[in-house]
């Protein structure tokens, strides 16, 4: 059985944000903003496309159930980048400066 163009174009969707979700990982360990950034642009691509196909197919399309499968978990991946840039900007962040107040 062959898979409608459909669902291969989403489960490329869906493999894409994935290796993105792992090149994120790498981001954190290296303490790397700007590979974090590459990694949240990949997966918001690949996340905005998987949810367009679902949208554009339709619900009466026979592989609905299975893009919408891959729409929610490519977005499942996107949410977790999310997630880990977050981490990585609050690790990396520098604490705020308070006035020295004792010098009155």
């Amino acid at each position: 059985m062959s898979l409608s163009p459909e669902v291969r174009a989403a489960r490329r969707a869906y493999q894409n944000a994935h290796a993105a979700k792992t090149k994120a990982g790498k981001a954190l360990n290296a303490q790397s903003p700007a590979l974090m950034r590459r990694a949240v642009d990949i997966a918001r691509k690949h996340a905005t496309a998987a949810q367009r196909i679902y949208a554009t197919a339709g619900s009466a399309h026979p592989d609905a159930p299975t893009l919408k499968s891959l729409a929610h978990t490519t977005a499942a991946a996107y949410a977790a980048i999310l997630s880990l840039a977050a981490r990585l900007d609050a690790h990396t962040a520098t604490p705020p400066t308070t006035p020295n107040t004792s010098q009155q």
